[in-house]
């Protein structure tokens, strides 16, 4: 991990409005899921060794497993433009994706992928 990059990605959302937000609801079998993906312009300053980083996403993630309550937050550079509408279908995407290989399978196992 690179706690500098992390602090100026944490620091340059949260002073900034979203340029994409996209929330998620989610009930299956044990499981209760929110996400709420934020997308950002890069930091201003941020270090020339990262030249071509388009856009910062916030992915925050919530709810129980089982009883068990859970929450995260995860920060992705990206290289499309903070406006880039492949962003939001992208992310719903992988969340079909997730969801399907957590629970298509039979009494709890995850589906095979092929």
């Amino acid at each position: 991990m690179q706690p500098k990059l992390y602090q100026q990605i944490e620091t340059a959302s949260n002073q900034q409005k979203p340029q994409q937000k996209v929330e998620q609801q989610e009930k299956t079998r044990d499981r209760h899921t929110s996400r709420t993906i934020e997308v950002f312009e890069p930091p201003a300053q941020l270090d020339p060794l990262w030249i071509g980083v388009g856009c910062v996403k916030s992915v925050e993630r919530s709810g129980t497993r089982g009883h068990e309550p859970y929450y995260s937050i995860s920060y992705y550079l990206c290289s499309l433009s903070p406006q880039s509408r492949r962003l939001a279908d992208g992310i719903r995407g992988n969340w079909l994706i997730e969801n399907s290989l957590h629970w298509g399978g039979t009494d709890g196992e995850p589906a095979s992928p092929y």
